[in-house]
């Protein structure tokens, strides 16, 4: 990591130029801090990227109930996460940037901040981060533990050092089936299996006021949404949405980007269709084809105000999938394409259930929308099933609060 420091720089610098950095916090990456330090302990929480975010905001409303006295500081990878810690102002909560793994940059991060426990989202495996924060006898916890494949069989070629990485952990608590197989032949039982955590970060909040507004300008005519949707995948979604227009006319199509920086190069290709923006505040018409959500943080919006949601990030191979819980909870009908790996464990339990269906091509969006559009009663069913599913998932939060309770009780806290 030392070698290829000056690389990492340059590659700092490219993203600054493709809007994925930002300049003014750019010296966070090297471990420098651009905000004060409390006086008081410090908790800190490590997700990548958006999703691994969201599963730590239950956990920030933990630690200011059972520590009231602590403070937190959230660190992420992206643009994307830190505008989404912005916008929730949760109260004695900072965002920093996580500092690139070169061993000058994470020993300025942890004197700085001299955090009392780190717990990671994920699969966020950094051993310079891991062997520092060690060194300093600092508790881990690795929640939601989640590795591909690709991953694992790349974790297996070097099994003395994932021993070592891994025992680096105080407490690991594996989100699928596949993981925890990994990992218990790694390290044995300091593993836990207990499902996905982003079974407990779903319920999304709603802003009333806009949704009201919103729903008035809809009036009675039918919605369904595409959320998450990746580069490659609007132009199935708008195939589908125009032969979807000439059954059912007054179809409204709410489409959520996963990127929302991608918004200007999404609607040039959006060729004989009328769009309104969310973020520009535009009025929803009666010729109004697509809303487009391109803001952070408002996927609630777009699922409360819809009845059938193709979840995507699933329409191309090599992409992985986003959580169906969260448009469960808002009872909408699922749908998913073949590409789910990421919540691959979930799926295949509402597949198997009826509360999701699996798009086996692009082709068939149409046709899958079509059909629940035409039936009302098969519908209400679909959305029955998918809300119950979600429901379900209840106890994982809970159990892991207790396992990363105990470790942080036993610090100065």
């Amino acid at each position: 990591m030392v070698l290829i420091s000056p690389i990492l720089r340059m590659w700092i610098k490219y993203r600054i130029i493709n809007g994925k950095e930002e300049y003014h916090r750019t010296k966070e990456r090297f471990g420098y801090p651009t905000i004060a330090r409390p006086n008081n302990a410090i908790i800190w929480l490590h997700g990548a990227s958006v999703g691994e975010v969201k599963i730590l905001f239950p956990l920030v409303d933990r630690i200011r109930t059972d520590f009231p006295d602590a403070y937190i500081l959230i660190t992420s990878a992206t643009k994307t996460s830190a505008d989404l810690i912005c916008k929730n102002s949760l109260p004695n909560t900072y965002h920093q940037y996580l500092p690139l793994d070169i061993p000058k940059a994470v020993n300025l991060f942890v004197e700085y901040w001299k955090p009392s426990a780190l717990i990671i989202a994920e699969s966020e495996i950094w051993p310079n981060l891991l062997t520092t924060v060690k060194s300093k006898n600092i508790p881990i916890a690795l929640i939601n533990g989640r590795f591909s494949q690709k991953s694992i069989k790349s974790w297996c070629l070097i099994k003395n050092t994932a021993q070592i990485i891994f025992n680096y952990f105080d407490i690991i608590i594996s989100a699928d089936l596949n993981t925890d197989r990994f990992l218990r032949d790694v390290i044995g039982d300091k593993v836990q299996y207990l499902g996905n955590l982003k079974s407990n970060a779903s319920h999304l909040e709603v802003n009333k006021i806009i949704h009201n507004k919103l729903k008035i300008q809809i009036g009675d005519r039918p919605v369904w949404c595409a959320a998450s949707t990746h580069k490659g995948e609007e132009k199935f979604i708008i195939s589908a949405h125009k032969k979807l227009k000439l059954k059912f006319p007054s179809l409204l199509l709410i489409m959520a980007l996963r990127h929302p920086e991608r918004a200007k190069s999404v609607i040039k290709k959006l060729n004989n269709v009328t769009v309104a923006k969310h973020s520009c505040e535009e009025i929803i018409t009666n010729k109004t084809d697509i809303y487009l959500i391109d803001t952070i943080g408002d996927m609630g919006l777009a699922y409360s105000l819809s009845g059938i949601t193709l979840v995507c990030g699933s329409l191309i191979k090599g992409l992985k999938g986003h959580n169906p819980l969260e448009p469960a909870n808002f009872s909408n009908a699922i749908l998913t394409g073949n590409y789910f790996n990421s919540f691959h464990d979930i799926y295949m339990s509402m597949i198997n259930l009826k509360a999701a269906a699996n798009i086996s091509s692009v082709d068939k969006i149409e046709k899958h929308v079509s059909e629940l559009l035409s039936d009302s009663d098969k519908l209400k069913d679909k959305q029955n099933l998918a809300y119950n599913f979600a429901n379900s998932q209840t106890s994982i939060l809970d159990t892991t609060w207790y396992k990363l309770r105990q470790i942080i009780s036993e610090t100065e806290i």
